[in-house]
């Protein structure tokens, strides 16, 4: 006779990473612990793709958060079942989606700044994010954080950003400010 499938007090639905999933990323989840099972029947919900497709039906799947999830927690459900057609109880893994933040707009400020001199620069606030991701040239740097003096990437919770030229020509050979700054979410 084959035996149902059985869940003891020990098993359970773990990550192989955190518990945290942000959007256009893989992750896996992996059921460990269950014993006379042959296959996995998994229940994704809205948000979370299987990477490969048909879903698994081992005790691991690779999911990736796609464009339409929204923030917040979701479930993962899993549960065994053998040749016999026994399935065990579900076993649940609760996953936070994290969505990406919009695009950034135009920087707003100076094309270029003489060695020496400071410019202020403004980006319209970024839906969904939280910080700013700011990256500026080499040979500039800023006051605005407390970055070591080699850093030219870094976050800060304001959209506006001011930048000192230190080793730049000066005149009308200064070169034109090329700036990046893209919308992250924190922890």
């Amino acid at each position: 006779s084959v035996l149902p499938p059985q869940i003891s007090a020990g098993d359970q639905a773990t990550f192989e990473t955190a518990t945290d999933a942000c959007e256009n990323t893989n992750f896996t989840l992996q059921v460990v612990g269950m014993s006379n099972v042959d296959s996995y029947e998994w229940q994704l919900p809205a948000g979370l793709v299987p990477v490969t497709t048909p879903v698994s039906t081992t005790q691991s799947i690779e999911l990736q958060v796609n464009s339409s999830a929204n923030d917040g927690p979701v479930t993962v459900r899993v549960r065994g079942a053998n040749s016999a057609g026994c399935t065990s109880a579900w076993l649940e893994k609760t996953v936070t989606l994290k969505t990406a933040p919009a695009s950034p707009g135009t920087i707003i400020g100076a094309t270029s700044i003489c060695k020496g001199k400071t410019a202020t620069y403004f980006v319209p606030p970024i839906a969904g994010a939280d910080q700013y991701e700011w990256e500026i040239p080499a040979e500039m740097s800023t006051t605005d954080i407390d970055v070591n003096a080699d850093a030219n990437i870094f976050a800060t919770s304001a959209n506006i950003l001011t930048v000192k030229a230190n080793s730049v020509p000066t005149g009308p050979s200064a070169p034109i400010v090329k700036l990046k700054v893209r919308g992250i979410k924190g922890g």
